[in-house]
């Protein structure tokens, strides 16, 4: 079963920020210990037990009404014999509860006609210190009389005022935006769960109109029956109420961390908006974040990868040497045959032999290390006379002195 929890948000003890550990626990005592029945103006009794602790008198009540304007009372300074006097009235607010919200609008209308003034209750000692929120969502009904109510917890016009963008269901880590109009600044609120002494206080900025709370209130229980909601109200800087005290129950996952969502203050006019929808785009923004990301990366990667192969390459073919080009080539052997003339004889027996009468063919002169082809004229005459020559003849050239004849 869906167990609402109450948040109450108000200013007791100011601080920046702060949870306050319940050191006692308080309830009613007599008739009133059994009945969530409250009569209006009527005197009710309670007393405050120790728990880690004892409270430090002087002990007071925190009456927050749904819808309503809270209200801090003193109660007396001995925990075993405190007092309580109702002074709300009948039939004002009424918050709606699963049960009532299948019902037809025209209901609902008599029920807040007929239904009395609906309370959350908690006590603190004269340190701030809680002595725990009470489980039930009390009623005030009829009493003997309602000339003890005063008439600033009955005027719906207070120009002090708390709203919020969400009054129905808070879903777990989704932002409550509540909004504070007139008073004076700093404003003091209050965060509270129904069934826990864990209070948690945070006092706002010096401007700052907007409190946006990170819903961490657990959603589930296995308390039956109970009727659970949170509830919202703030005091300004003078101790005033607001009034207002808008109310959600809380609904969702179990899991309360919320990680990387903060409860924050701010100036703005306008409240972050709270609904579903928002809270249910943060994932889809997270997960597009992490895939554009991703993407990025991959393609960052990927070109410090082809920049470093290619840089490589180039410097491997700038280091390569054209000697070692060279050297790499295929070479074939050649074949030195000495230049033949007509007569059989070659141009080397004629060198050696200079008193010849035959007349060397011309050659023209190359470079040192040349490669002489003799034209087709010679290639056909050295056929002629010796078949068997090569049709191409290499000469190599000799060096200088050269002899007259073949200057």
């Amino acid at each position: 079963m869906l167990r609402i929890l109450y948040g109450i948000l108000l200013a007791v003890v100011p601080s920046i920020y702060a949870q306050t550990t319940q050191v006692y626990e308080w309830g009613f005592t007599g008739d009133q210990a059994v009945s969530t029945s409250l009569p209006s103006c009527r005197n009710v009794s309670l007393e405050a037990n120790a728990r880690t602790a004892n409270g430090t008198s002087p002990f007071y009540m925190m009456a927050l009404p749904v819808g309503g304007t809270p209200s801090t009372s003193f109660i007396g300074t001995d925990q075993s014999d405190l007092t309580w006097t109702v002074m709300y009235p009948v039939g004002e607010f009424l918050f709606p509860f699963p049960s009532e919200l299948s019902i037809g609008a025209s209901a609902r209308a008599a029920n807040l006609e007929s239904a009395g003034t609906q309370l959350v209750l908690g006590v603190v000692d004269a340190l701030g210190q809680s002595g725990g929120i009470d489980p039930p969502l009390y009623t005030v009904i009829e009493g003997a009389t309602t000339q003890c109510v005063p008439t600033t917890l009955s005027d719906p016009t207070s120009g002090f005022k708390i709203s919020a963008n969400v009054t129905d269901v808070l879903n777990t880590c989704q932002p409550w935006g509540l909004t504070i109009e007139g008073g004076t600044p700093p404003y003091n609120i209050t965060l509270a769960e129904l069934n826990s002494g864990t209070v948690t206080n945070v006092t706002m900025g010096p401007i700052d109109t907007v409190f946006t709370y990170i819903n961490r209130i657990s959603p589930g229980g296995q308390i039956i029956h109970v009727r659970s909601v949170s509830i919202a109200s703030a005091s300004d800087g003078d101790g005033r109420w607001a009034t207002g005290s808008p109310i959600v129950r809380t609904q969702g996952s179990k899991d309360t961390d919320c990680v990387g969502l903060v409860s924050t203050s701010s100036s703005a006019n306008t409240s972050p908006d709270g609904s579903q929808g928002s809270q249910s785009k943060l994932p889809h923004a997270k997960i597009g974040l992490i895939v554009g990301l991703s993407v990025f990366g991959v393609l960052l990667v990927c070109g410090i990868v082809g920049f470093v192969v290619r840089h490589r390459r180039r410097h491997r073919l700038t280091m390569q040497s054209p000697s070692n080009s060279l050297e790499s080539l295929p070479t074939e052997a050649v074949t030195v045959t000495p230049f033949m003339r007509q007569d059989g004889h070659s141009l080397a027996s004629a060198h050696l032999n200079p008193s010849s009468s035959d007349t060397p063919a011309p050659t023209r002169p190359r470079s040192k290390g040349s490669t002489v082809t003799p034209d087709s004229t010679t290639i056909g005459e050295t056929s002629s006379s010796s078949p068997s020559s090569p049709q191409v003849v290499v000469v190599r050239e000799l060096p200088p002195p050269y002899s007259k004849w073949l200057r």
